[in-house]
């Protein structure tokens, strides 16, 4: 069998160079220090053989959606700990008539401060001589893939966690599985999201003055999915104006992008209002942040009493959820 050699002049260099890469392919943005590591001296190590049968590694799949755009960015480099001012005004509140000569009113809203203060997850690995030596190129990369796309879906896992966490009691909705057919018949599919269980949810984020169409997300994992696509008014041509997928992607419902993502707890669905200006009045009520002190980084170190180097991956984060009536959570029992 022919071999393809593959020289790695030195392991800081490459760790970094092919963490960055991995890093890219998962969607979080590479700072410039780390491309900047990729220049460093350090170690010369050996050439490596790779047997061409090895191309390539199957890897376990991770959810794909980053589910940090749903919140508002904050990166606060100098801060681990983030004070968000908060009106706590009445919705109901109006400017009293004033008689002639009276003496005006004074009035102000009152604040509150939301405390948000981030924290640190990280893992590593060894990477051995002998895995540098023998024809292992392709498993030190796996690696370093696997490591930065488990540390994203750790982000997911810990956003749509304070996400579902943080919802009303009121913005529950218990879904009923009734829909309007065509023919102005009620019908109903029991322990499903139907028609009236998404406007119900649209119906509670208008009263929270969140119901403008701009930037909502209907959130749902595979099971949720199947039951919306099972609805005709949101798949049939006649019905819904478009067909059900057009060019690979499912169109909007109801004014609400549809995401499917596999973190989304089972029987959940979330109703989200992603736009911190989609108040009708254009004040900026974001839903919450995602605030990032630390980015995700790596590092190397060469540990010569393990006979190889040690890499290690670190990111300091907090989601924040700072307008919990921003969000509506649709609870259904059926499993298909």
């Amino acid at each position: 069998m022919n071999d393809i050699p593959l020289k790695i002049a030195n392991p800081w260099v490459e760790g970094t160079r092919v963490f960055n890469a991995a890093k890219e392919a998962a969607g979080i943005p590479v700072r410039q220090a780390e491309v900047n590591a990729e220049g460093l001296g350090g170690l010369v190590g050996q050439g490596l053989h790779l047997p061409t049968i090895q191309q390539s590694i199957v890897e376990s799949p991770f959810e794909g959606f980053p589910m940090r755009t749903l919140l508002t960015l904050l990166s606060t480099p100098t801060n681990n700990s983030v004070m968000i001012p908060k009106e706590q005004g009445s919705r109901n509140a109006v400017v009293t008539r004033v008689a002639e000569g009276a003496e005006i009113p004074l009035n102000f809203a009152p604040y509150e401060g939301i405390q948000c203060t981030t924290y640190k997850i990280g893992e590593g690995f060894i990477v051995s001589s002998e895995l540098q030596r023998y024809q292992q190129a392709r498993f030190i990369e796996q690696k370093m893939r696997h490591l930065a796309f488990k540390m994203k879906h750790t982000e997911n896992v810990d956003i749509i966690t304070v996400i579902g966490a943080a919802v009303p009691a009121a913005n529950v909705v218990a879904a009923g599985g009734i829909s309007l057919g065509q023919d102005g018949t009620q019908f109903v599919l029991a322990g499903t999201i139907g028609q009236y269980d998404i406007l119900n949810a649209k119906r509670l984020l208008r009263t929270n003055f969140k119901g403008n169409t701009s930037g909502l997300v209907l959130l749902v994992n595979a099971v949720g999915e199947g039951q919306l696509n099972r609805l005709p008014m949101y798949k049939s041509l006649n019905q819904y104006g478009s067909p059900l997928y057009k060019l690979g992607f499912r169109e909007p419902i109801e004014g609400c992008q549809v995401i499917t993502s596999e973190d989304v707890p089972a029987g959940t669905a979330y109703m989200i209002a992603t736009d911190p200006l989609s108040y009708p009045t254009g004040q900026y009520t974001p839903v919450g942040y995602f605030i990032e002190s630390r980015p995700m980084e790596t590092t190397t170190y060469l540990r010569p009493d393990l006979d190889g180097y040690m890499v290690y991956a670190v990111h300091e984060y907090t989601p924040c959820i700072t307008f919990a009536e921003g969000i509506v959570q649709i609870t259904y029992s059926g499993s298909s």
